[in-house]
């Protein structure tokens, strides 16, 4: 079977299904440590940690996928939706893990004094 315009393509699905392997074994390490050390995360870490570490995959994998409409010169649309994503979840992560350290330490200094 050859195809209409005999282009070679990327093998997308299987870089993402190596890509989300990788994002299987950083979340089941990143879980492991959670359970440890409880009181220095947030209830749903894990879960926000996914949706941003998966963006980012998408936005590797879109690099290489064929007719993807371009949104500025070089990004295709899904990648900066991704890049959105991606950026705001990081933000909100950073803030809940900064508010939780804020709260521990502000607890701590009431029980030393």
């Amino acid at each position: 079977c050859s195809s209409a315009d005999d282009l070679l393509r990327h093998p997308t699905q299987i870089y993402e299904m190596i890509g989300n392997l990788l994002l299987f074994i950083v979340l089941w390490i990143s879980g492991r440590r959670v359970e440890e050390r409880k009181e220095r995360y947030f209830p749903g870490f894990i879960f926000w940690l996914y949706v941003g570490l998966y963006s980012f995959l998408r936005i590797i994998i879109e690099a290489f996928r064929d007719s993807q409409i371009l949104a500025f010169g070089w990004l295709r649309t899904t990648q900066v939706f991704s890049l959105l994503v991606a950026v705001v979840v990081f933000l909100y992560i950073g803030y809940r893990l900064k508010k939780k350290l804020g709260n521990e330490r502000c607890a701590s200094s009431t029980i030393h004094s």
